[in-house]
């Protein structure tokens, strides 16, 4: 939509919706995925997902294609568009992610960057590169043995630090300042983690793992389960349209919120008041979209998380 719309069902939503603009970075985003798409169905127990996996390769190789004839088309915010911009000039970690899936799915070591340029750091979405450094690192694929060594050193150091911090932290996790959807950095930091404890089969990372659950399933400064529907203490107005919407008292469950923010303190009007502690830095209200907001990309990591510790039972 130009402007964010009203809290009504989705049969409601019959506002106009626009394709704003093509950009050199979410082509870049759009390759990395079809990539690994391609990787992924080609070993499906599913016939017609095998058979989609040549369709994702071609799309991303067309993807990239694009991007490299188009390296600078950045988004613009057009002057009628409301809604939120995601920015950003640096197309480098995209590039980095998209060339990596690209290079594994094609089985071609050659077309990787080399990956001691790459900053360690906790995915986001304006920070991907992590993700390439993760599938390096998974790699069975013994053509890319010197690269995916590289990967799994840069990847267990990181994780090591993430370990580290959690020993000191009073809650028992790595995070260290709570921005926007501060609890996908918790979740994120556990697939990290996790991702380590699988490389190295050192199960020393499993106390910090523990941590990011406990925390995001209420043992934090709030004393909230973050996770719409469980616990005696849960979020129940997400900023979450249908949910606002659809005359249920409870919010649909198993949603992760974003949790405290001291980035954005003043998103609701009347003005809700939000305690100065970062850790506390939460509101229950729908209309605080910097701590009550439903994205995906904090619940993908919560559900990779959760899935991982509920098979080591």
């Amino acid at each position: 939509n130009k402007d964010f719309g009203g809290f009504v069902m989705p049969d409601q939503a019959v506002t106009p919706r626009y394709v704003v603009q093509k950009t050199t970075q979410a082509t870049l985003d759009f390759t990395a995925v079809m990539a690994m798409a391609s990787r992924v169905f080609a070993v499906d127990p599913s016939e017609q997902l095998r058979d989609l996996s040549p369709v994702c390769l071609e799309a991303a190789r067309n993807a990239m294609k694009w991007a490299e004839k188009n390296p600078a088309v950045i988004y613009k915010q057009p002057a009628d568009i409301k809604t939120g911009e995601y920015g950003g000039q640096d197309i480098q970690e995209e590039h980095f992610w998209a060339q990596t899936e690209l290079a594994l799915a094609e089985g071609n070591p050659s077309a990787v960057t080399d990956v001691s340029g790459i900053k360690p750091e906790t995915p986001q979405w304006n920070n991907v590169s992590m993700l390439g450094i993760i599938s390096l690192a998974l790699t069975d694929n013994q053509l890319f043995g010197e690269t995916k060594n590289a990967a799994v050193t840069l990847l267990t150091v990181y994780a090591d630090e993430l370990k580290r911090k959690s020993e000191i932290s009073p809650y028992r996790v790595s995070l260290d300042f709570f921005a926007w959807g501060s609890n996908s950095d918790v979740a994120n930091q556990a697939m990290l983690k996790l991702v380590a404890m699988k490389l190295t089969d050192d199960a020393g990372y499993l106390p910090s793992i523990q941590g990011d659950v406990d925390y995001i399933l209420g043992r934090n400064a709030t004393g909230y389960c973050f996770v719409t529907g469980f616990g005696h203490l849960a979020p129940m107005n997400i900023h979450h349209r249908p949910s606002g919407a659809d005359k249920v008292a409870e919010p649909m469950p198993g949603f992760l919120v974003g949790g405290p923010n001291i980035s954005v303190m003043n998103d609701c009007l009347p003005a809700v008041r939000r305690s100065s502690f970062p850790a506390a830095s939460y509101t229950d209200s729908e209309c605080s979209y910097s701590t009550n907001e439903i994205c995906i990309n904090w619940n993908a990591p919560l559900v990779f998380v959760l899935g991982a510790m509920d098979a080591r039972k």
